[in-house]
């Protein structure tokens, strides 16, 4: 996502980004944002099954470390959000 920004803030100084490559440029840090957001939700469910495995009485294993993924999650989010309005604010 910094690269991304990286080259925004670079081409801007030359020549302003056109509607479309914004759009395309908005479009990618999203889907990267989601993908990255749907990797640690996985190794979220994947440390769940883990913990099931080792102590079977475990009542809640899927909440445990749940908090960091959220958080891990959410900065993932507002990043990619600060990004896009990088695009669209020049």
């Amino acid at each position: 996502m910094a690269a991304a920004y990286h080259v925004a803030d670079t081409m801007t100084v030359k020549a302003p980004l056109a509607s479309w490559e914004k759009h395309f440029a908005a479009f990618f840090v999203l889907a990267v944002a989601a993908g990255g957001s749907y990797l640690i939700l996985k190794l979220q469910h994947h440390l769940r099954v883990t913990r099931k495995h080792i102590k079977k009485e475990d009542p809640n294993p899927w909440l445990r470390g749940f908090d960091v993924a959220i958080g891990l999650v959410f900065a993932l989010i507002i990043s990619a959000g600060a990004v896009c309005y990088s695009f669209w604010r020049v």
